[in-house]
This record gives C-alpha cells, sequence and structure tokens, in this order.
C-alpha cells in the first residue's frame, strides 16, 4: 500500500486501551477498504470472529492456521498486517513473524503478536523478533480496529 510505513513497536497502557475504546463509541468504525491483512491463528473460532471483523470494515483478510501455511500464503498475497497468534502447532509465531519481515523484503508490513500471555519474557521476545505491537487476549474489536486505522494512516 503506498504511504504505509512500518510500525514503531509499541504497547498499549489500559488508559491507551480505554481511549481507545472510548473514541470508537463516539463514532462508528472508518472504512478499511485498503488494508490487506493477515491473520494467523490456529483456533478456528478466534480465527473466524477476526475475520469477520474484518470483513465488516472493508479489510481484504485471508486466515491461516499454521505458521507454513501463513509463509506460503504472505509469498502470494502481500499483507499490509499480519495478525499473528504466538503459540502456532508447527512452529513458534515468532519464528513465522521474523521470516514474514524477511520474506517481505520491506519494513511496511505491521506485525501483530495476538497471545494470552502479558509476560515480561513473551513481550521481550515479541519485541526482539520486531513485532510493532503485542495484544492480549480476548481481542477487543474496537482496539483491533483502531490499530488498523493507524497503520492505513501510517500515524505511528
Amino acid at each position: 500500500m503506498a504511504g504505509m510505513m512500518a510500525l514503531e513497536a509499541m504497547e498499549l497502557t489500559l488508559t491507551e486501551v480505554y481511549m481507545l475504546e472510548r473514541q470508537s463509541l463516539k463514532r462508528p468504525p472508518l472504512p478499511l477498504r485498503h488494508v490487506r491483512v493477515l491473520v494467523v491463528e490456529d483456533q478456528h473460532a478466534s480465527a473466524e470472529l477476526i475475520r469477520q471483523a474484518l470483513a465488516r470494515w472493508g479489510c481484504d483478510a485471508r486466515v491461516c492456521q499454521t505458521g507454513a501455511e501463513a509463509l506460503e500464503t504472505a509469498s502470494e498475497y502481500h499483507p499490509h498486517v499480519a495478525v499473528l497468534e504466538l503459540d502456532l502447532p508447527d512452529v513458534d509465531g515468532c519464528e513465522v513473524g521474523r521470516c514474514l519481515k524477511e520474506q517481505s523484503g520491506r519494513d511496511e508490513m505491521a506485525l501483530v503478536a495476538v497471545t494470552g500471555s502479558g509476560r515480561d519474557d513473551t513481550r521481550r521476545r515479541t519485541n526482539d523478533a520486531g513485532f510493532d505491537l503485542h495484544l492480549l487476549k480476548p481481542i477487543r474489536p474496537d482496539v483491533l480496529h483502531s490499530v488498523l486505522v493507524r497503520a492505513e494512516q501510517s500515524a505511528w
């Protein structure tokens, strides 16, 4: 996507999440017609919820359930954003993130880690792997939408 820039590595504080939630209640979600999102989630129900939200927002989304499938799909799909579960059945999500950045050959792809662990060592691993954001499950749709809007507008 023209103008898409790499996101700064960051974590959302509780205050920032609260502000994003408050902003989202004040206005309907902005359409995201120009964002290609790769969702890598091995839990079918979680993947489907994320896919449905992305479709509602107008995103072009692809869902993969393994790291190998994600790497193969990304090579042809060229996503702007990858939302990655860290605990995949075949390979570590951090390794998939590293490979996606390397494979894309560009810094514009934003990596969003999705996990149930907010431990410091997990956050360090995602930061070291080049992830731009670390979200804890369950993901709130309004927070994910705000993240994608910021990615689309290259506001970070």
